[in-house]
């Protein structure tokens, strides 16, 4: 599953949104975050857009920094 996001580059926030996509799946929000932050804390002050592959399965994620 595919969930795309438009984040605040190195300080993603936990938001509504964000939650009710991530919440129903068991998905760990805290590491989710910090896992966005991490990959563009090279866009700071900027609007980037992140692609979350997530596997519903195994609740395993990536997180895809687009340009």
């Amino acid at each position: 599953m595919i969930i795309k996001l438009l984040v605040d580059g190195g300080s993603m926030k936990p938001g509504p949104a964000v939650a009710q996509q991530l919440g129903p799946m068991g998905i760990n929000m805290g590491k989710v975050i910090s896992d966005v932050n991490e990959a563009t804390k090279g866009f700071s002050g900027m609007q980037v857009p992140v692609n979350l592959d997530v596997d519903t399965q195994t609740k395993d994620f990536k997180v895809e920094v687009l340009s």
